[in-house]
């Protein structure tokens, strides 16, 4: 005796819910029979498959709920290759611009009209770079960090100039432009072409940077960063 698989069982049922057994003599191309061949072929073909698990193979055979499955759920769509990919932004890589003042980067010895250390590291991200100060000045304790790089603002391009903020201790703020050229490093006050700035060159291998501060109407002062 033959037995019936999971598969052939539905469509069975399939076949005698679409038959109407009170007309025997309908025609075999009834719109019902359409349909049911249609059903018939698809839940054959998707159930045929061998079973996972079973080290069996070509064992015809149809996991529990499988044939519903197909049935209720014959969503075949399919995305295209890379979709995924596309639907995630690209992470912006950091400007050859803020990168360049990866020279900065370490604890440097400050003498001149300012003294202490000052401190450089880079933001995770590398965007943004971020001075630590721990200076006296005339007197007076000057403590602070300073974050570095390209402004950014919610919705708009990102800006052009190497801009900064300098936070202290005591709630005040102070900007500057960065500009590098070759071992000339300018920091302006304020806004680019500031007349007030200081201007330095890296010398000994970037272990020395000597330079003026330079202020408008004086008061200026020669200010040297050794590299510890």
């Amino acid at each position: 005796m033959t037995m019936m698989s999971s598969a052939e069982c539905v469509v069975a049922r399939v076949r005698a819910a679409f038959t109407d057994t009170t007309e025997p003599n309908v025609p075999s191309r009834h719109p019902r029979q359409d349909v049911l061949g249609k059903i018939s072929r698809t839940v054959v073909s998707r159930t045929r498959q061998p079973l996972r698990g079973t080290g069996e193979s070509g064992r015809i055979g149809v996991a529990p709920g499988a044939v519903e499955e197909h049935i209720m759920n014959d969503d075949t769509t399919t995305l295209p290759a890379g979709a995924d990919d596309d639907r995630q932004e690209e992470h912006p890589q950091p400007s050859d611009r803020i990168r360049a003042l990866d020279r900065l980067v370490g604890t440097w010895t400050v003498t001149g009209g300012a003294e202490g250390t000052v401190r450089y590291e880079w933001m995770p991200g590398g965007h943004f770079l971020i001075q630590h100060v721990e200076l006296e000045q005339f007197g007076r304790s000057v403590t602070g960090f300073e974050v570095i790089g390209h402004l950014h603002p919610f919705g708009e391009p990102v800006g052009e100039e190497i801009a900064s903020r300098f936070y202290d201790s005591m709630g005040n703020t102070f900007d500057y432009v960065y500009e590098l050229e070759n071992d000339t490093l300018t920091i302006w006050a304020g806004a680019h072409g500031s007349p007030a700035y200081f201007r330095g060159t890296f010398t000994d291998r970037d272990h020395t940077m000597t330079g003026d501060w330079v202020y408008p109407g004086g008061g200026g002062y020669t200010s040297t960063m050794t590299r510890q």
